[in-house]
Parts: structure tokens; C-alpha cells; sequence
């Protein structure tokens, strides 16, 4: 398909052109945002942009006497120069800028800290009274595994049991398990209705 059917194509669609003009509105909002934060940055900065504004002038001056493009003699300094035509340059310059700023002052806060406090770190090793923590079934149930808590369960449900003789001898079992375990009764839960 070549490029004039395409655009044929997009022509018909009658959903083409409001929405070509949606994405230009968009774009005009972002570069408006854009440009009002490179401004932002060109008031902050400004002496260092009118500086490398001169210097920039200065390198392309002596480049082109040496017969060097304006970007070969850019590319001879080594290094981003902030200039006035450049305001989103140098807003990502400056950003990046201030961000290494804020990235050296959290190191040397650190290394003050170290200095300072370095001395209040724990190097003692464990001694023999330190118990390690249980593992998470021990946590849960304390003394008792999963089977016997789920066994204490179902005795539970059990005394729910329309045979009389089965709910007292669940009962009598599953109070006999709470006391060894030291469970309450009525917190046991039972699903059962």
C-alpha cells in the first residue's frame, strides 16, 4: 500500500480530523507546560545561560575561522554549555544538575552520620540465651501442631451432634484438649451451625 491510499484512508474516516485536532491541542498544552518550566529555569540560571551564551559565541567565532562547523566547534569544548537558545536543554541540564547536588549532600550527610553515630552499631554476636524465633506453625498454634488444632475443631462441631452420646464425649474430649493446651473454649472457632 503505498503513502497516498493510506492517507486517502484517513481522509474518509470522519473520526480523522477531530482527532488530529484533539492530539494537536494536546501537544500545544504540553509544549506550553514545557516552555513554562524552561523559563522558569532560564530566570533561575540566568547569569550562567548569558555566560555560556558567550562562551558558545566565542568557540563558534574561533571555530569558523578555523573553518569548523558551529557543531564541530561545539563539540571541541567537551561539554553542554547552557545558552539563551536552548531553554529545554537547559532545563534538563540544570535538572540533572540539581539532582547530583541532592545526591552529593545525602553522601556527605551520611558519611557525618557514620562518623558521628558509626560507633553505636551492634557488633556483639548473639550470645547463648538469645532463642531464635519460631518458626510461623509455632507462632500460630504454640505448643500444638495444625492436626491437633484442626482435631479440637472438628471435636468442637461434633457437640453439635443430634447423637447426645457423641456432642458430650466430643465435648468432654475437646474441653480435656483446651485445658492441656490452654486454649479457651469459646474462642475455638466451629464452622458448623
Amino acid at each position: 500500500m503505498n503513502d497516498y491510499s493510506l492517507v486517502s484512508i484517513l481522509r474518509s474516516d470522519p473520526d480523522f480530523g477531530p482527532s488530529l485536532q484533539k492530539r494537536k491541542e494536546i501537544a500545544k498544552k504540553d509544549k506550553e507546560t514545557l516552555s513554562k518550566a524552561a523559563e522558569t529555569y532560564q530566570s533561575k540560571y540566568e547569569e550562567e545561560i548569558i555566560e555560556g551564551t558567550r562562551q558558545a559565541q566565542k568557540l563558534i567565532a574561533e571555530g569558523s575561522n578555523r573553518g569548523m562547523t558551529e557543531e564541530e566547534a561545539m563539540k571541541q569544548f567537551g561539554r553542554f554549555l547552557p545558552t539563551v537558545r536552548t531553554p529545554i536543554l537547559n532545563m534538563l541540564y540544570f535538572l540533572l544538575r540539581e539532582s547530583e547536588e541532592v545526591d552529593r549532600e545525602m553522601y556527605v550527610l551520611r558519611e557525618q552520620y557514620n562518623q558521628q553515630y558509626g560507633h553505636l552499631e551492634d557488633t556483639t554476636e548473639l550470645s547463648e540465651n538469645v532463642v531464635e524465633p519460631p518458626g510461623m506453625e509455632e507462632y500460630l498454634y504454640g505448643n500444638m501442631t495444625h492436626e491437633t488444632f484442626k482435631k479440637i475443631k472438628k471435636l468442637k462441631a461434633l457437640t453439635k451432634s443430634p447423637n447426645i452420646e457423641e456432642a458430650t464425649l466430643a465435648f468432654q474430649k475437646c474441653r480435656e484438649l483446651c485445658s492441656k493446651y490452654d486454649l479457651e473454649y469459646d474462642k475455638i472457632p466451629c464452622n458448623v451451625s
